[in-house]
């Protein structure tokens, strides 16, 4: 989401750079929101971060685009809940390799985890306490909810 809340941007960098340290030597690479996902030759999201695994490949129609996310993550707001928990997340599961959508909640600690078991079936996970560690299945990595929320200050 273009021109969003500092607090969105802070939370966006700082599960970037936590999932960027987590796949340090590893055969993945996290993404900020400049990337292109491809999610068909006509639909095209820009998540807040996501993560490849391998070679990215590419849409043969947008060659920037990439069709492989295995890890999608959203910051939501209150004018894009709705649209992250529906549509967005109902047309990033047409990707084939899609597997893990992880819901960041900017006003409070609030972190939600899908992670798909099979074409039907996701498990869902919260975690709403900042002592807790937050595991992200796909890519077998676990980060610190302080860590997601660093520099965040929560109003009572």
């Amino acid at each position: 989401m273009a021109g969003g809340t500092p607090t969105h941007s802070l939370i966006g960098n700082n599960i970037g750079d936590e999932l960027r340290r987590a796949l340090k030597n590893r055969p993945c690479n996290a993404y900020n929101s400049d990337l292109t996902i491809a999610i068909n030759e006509e639909k095209y999201r820009y998540a807040d971060a996501s993560v490849i695994c391998g070679p990215i490949v590419h849409h043969p129609d947008h060659p920037e685009a990439a069709t492989n996310p295995l890890l999608i993550v959203e910051v939501i707001s209150e004018s894009s809940e709705s649209y992250d928990r529906g549509e967005k997340f109902k047309t990033y599961r047409l990707i084939p390799s899609f597997c893990e959508y992880v819901l960041i909640e900017q006003r409070t600690p609030l972190v939600e985890v899908f992670y798909k078991i099979d074409s039907k079936s996701w498990r869902y996970r919260v975690y709403d306490q900042l002592h807790q560690i937050v595991q992200f299945s796909s890519i077998e990595v676990e980060i610190p909810m302080e860590e997601i929320y660093t520099g965040i200050h929560f109003h009572s």
